[in-house]
């Protein structure tokens, strides 16, 4: 994580929130800072991974606050019931990913049908990447994530965004 560098984000108020949340989220009882890359520019965002258990998790709504910005939030729990549980209260999201074997996401059919209503994305066994503009792509999902699902920002439809008719008449 320390040899990752830093990176600019989409505009001045998002990385003055992705700082904000930063600072914020170490002050929160129960959360742990476990690794943080380095900033090589002062306008620049630089990842940070963080740790909580389930029941803080769940009894902090801060946490379900999405943080714009190169953050992860790890979040241990016991038992299948206690991940059925946190999916149950996921808000929408953009991507979810889910890691095993074969047969560990064999196991977890249950888990992977329940995420799919709360997530854009459903990736297994990889990190989610960035987004391209290809006919497979969206960047959506499930309020809040998205507010219409008729819109993407990636993808074959996300031209459409940047459309504007245009009809000239007696143009020469």
């Amino acid at each position: 994580m320390a040899a990752s560098s830093s990176d600019t984000l989409l505009s001045p108020n998002i990385l003055n929130s992705f700082k904000q949340a930063m600072v914020d989220r170490p002050d929160i009882e129960g959360v742990e800072l476990l690794a943080m890359a380095g900033l090589s520019e002062e306008f620049h965002a630089n990842a940070h991974i963080f740790k909580t258990d389930i029941d803080t998790y769940l009894n902090t709504p801060a946490l379900h606050e999405e943080v714009f910005g190169p953050a992860a939030m790890l979040v241990t729990y016991d038992s299948m019931e206690q991940l059925e549980t946190l999916v149950d209260k996921l808000e929408g999201q953009l991507t979810a990913s889910i890691h095993g074997t074969s047969n560990d996401l064999a196991s977890a059919s249950d888990l992977s049908e329940d995420l799919q209503y709360k997530v854009g994305r459903l990736i297994e066994n990889q990190m989610p990447t960035g987004v391209e503009v290809c006919a497979s792509m969206n960047h959506g999902g499930p309020f809040p994530s998205s507010t219409d699902v008729r819109s993407t920002s990636v993808g074959l439809n996300a031209i459409q965004r940047f459309l504007r008719p245009i009809c000239r008449q007696s143009a020469m």
